[in-house]
């Protein structure tokens, strides 16, 4: 007992060690996010540290992933760095729980190993492990409490609740768990029925819908008013419904060899049918929120790491049951992941990242530059005023004005820059405010000022502005 206890150790702290590697080596290589919401979800942490909320942003987005990184920026500190470390550390984590799902599953250390070892062949899970957001540890929470049901008969009951506890966590970090979350609370409450232990561990896994449910009805008023923001977005943006195929087509170009393979197992492995059924719900559902305009606007794979989780284990399961073939097939599964992770680099590579490297040097700069207790403001020429932020790390410091043109939902239907007379009527109404930032190519008939300050990626100007001259732009 004691020695396969620590093979099964050794398999996730490999599986972890790969995953965290995986992710810093990107960093390394120069890599600096995803999107504009990395820098925000880093700029929301951080003004959970100064002001913890149960609801750190107020809007559509769920608050987990801000309790979590908020409770570690308290104890090492909230700058844009520690964000990182923390998400090159949650990529290991999350690689070590891929070994649990296996183990869940039913698989053996090495093939759980293995099942861990796969996904890395996909660019896009180095790519979100990197990144300081939630869908990586969310699609392995879901990953393991789908593939626990491969053994739910013989599961034992701490499991169910383990199974339970990560999918709260999962439904309220993000949208796409909510339907294997509603799964796997059917499911244990059919088991429930001989097993009536096994019914809190049904109601715990619904808490997270449940709770935020209630929590937008008391906040906003509707209990979907989360779903009715992400809606007005999607036509602010002027984003049309992709059909019903975007989501299976999105899965079929992540990993067709982990599709074709996984679904094969349900006919060699049927303990992986309910998992697999459960991974079903979820595009499907996915497919119908696209149809209807409530599915996530950007970026439709990265809502399919879970499917494509539990569908490499499901193949490796498949392949186990191939005796007497040698390594063979081993060979040609790791092949095949291999040769499409390749393909689909460049695409994925292409298709992701936000290169705010000048708007981090700013916020450095404005680390030394701006003294603590005062204000700056900073008209927003692009979402990167996040990493601005981000990198300032002190909410409050740094106020962004984002005009329409940036942000169709804005209330500032012009930019201030504009002009010397719109400049000056913003300032008016911002009185509190003792600094100005402008961004390379902002108010270019704004002269220099006395005591500016040249930093990277922008100008420091101290308030009241001096000589503002010619009004033209």
């Amino acid at each position: 007992m004691q020695r396969n206890r620590r093979t099964w150790l050794g398999a996730a702290l490999l599986a972890g060690i790969a995953h965290a590697a995986s992710a810093g080596l990107l960093r390394l290589a120069g890599f600096d996010s995803l999107s504009d919401d990395d820098h925000a979800r880093v700029v929301i942490a951080q003004s959970f540290v100064a002001t913890p909320r149960l609801d750190p942003t107020g809007t559509s987005w769920l608050p987990a992933p801000f309790w979590l990184y908020g409770a570690a920026m308290m104890l090492l500190g909230s700058s844009l760095t520690i964000a990182r470390v923390l998400a090159v550390v949650t990529a290991g984590a999350s690689g070590a729980l891929l070994v649990a799902s296996g183990a869940a599953a039913g698989l053996d250390p090495r093939s759980s190993l293995l099942a861990a070892i796969l996904p890395l062949f996909l660019p896009l899970v180095s790519f979100l492990g990197a990144a300081p957001v939630p869908e990586l540890p969310a699609a392995t929470a879901v990953a393991f409490a789908l593939l626990h049901l491969a053994s739910a008969r013989e599961a034992p009951t701490w499991r169910w609740f383990l199974a339970a506890g990560f999918l709260t966590l999962a439904s309220l970090s993000r949208y796409e768990a909510w339907i294997p979350t509603a799964f796997f609370a059917l499911v244990t409450a059919f088991y429930g029925r001989h097993r009536p232990a096994l019914l809190p561990a049904s109601l715990l896994a619904a808490a997270g819908p449940l709770l935020w449910l209630l929590w937008n009805h008391h906040a906003h008023g509707h209990p979907l008013a989360f779903a009715h923001r992400v809606a007005v977005y999607r036509a602010s943006l002027g984003l049309e419904p992709s059909g019903l195929l975007l989501y299976p087509r999105a899965l079929l170009q992540e990993a067709p060899w982990a599709l074709t393979l996984g679904l094969w197992a349900t006919l060699r492995v049927p303990s992986m049918r309910l998992p697999i059924a459960g991974v079903g719900g979820l595009i499907v559902a996915l497919a119908l929120a696209e149809l209807r305009g409530g599915a996530p606007t950007h970026h439709p794979e990265r809502t399919l790491l879970a499917p494509i989780f539990v569908l490499i284990v499901a193949s490796v399961a498949a392949i186990a049951t191939l005796h007497g073939r040698g390594a063979r097939p081993w060979v040609l599964l790791i092949a095949l992941a291999g040769c499409f992770g390749a393909l689909r680099w460049r695409p994925t590579r292409e298709g992701l990242g936000a290169d705010r490297r000048k708007e981090i040097a700013l916020g450095l700069a404005l680390r030394s530059a701006l003294p603590p207790t005062e204000r700056a403001l900073l008209v927003a020429d692009s979402f990167g005023f996040f990493a601005v932020q981000a990198a300032l790390a002190r909410p409050g410091s740094l106020q962004a004005v984002v005009p329409r043109i940036i942000d169709p939902r804005s209330t500032t239907e012009h930019d201030p820059l504009e002009t010397r007379e719109t400049l000056a009527e913003f300032l008016r109404t911002h009185p509190e405010t003792e600094w100005l930032i402008l961004r390379p190519g902002q108010a270019p008939w704004l002269p220099e000022q006395p005591g500016e300050q040249r930093l990277p990626g922008g100008r420091l100007l101290r308030l009241p502005l001096q000589n503002q001259g010619n009004p033209s732009r």
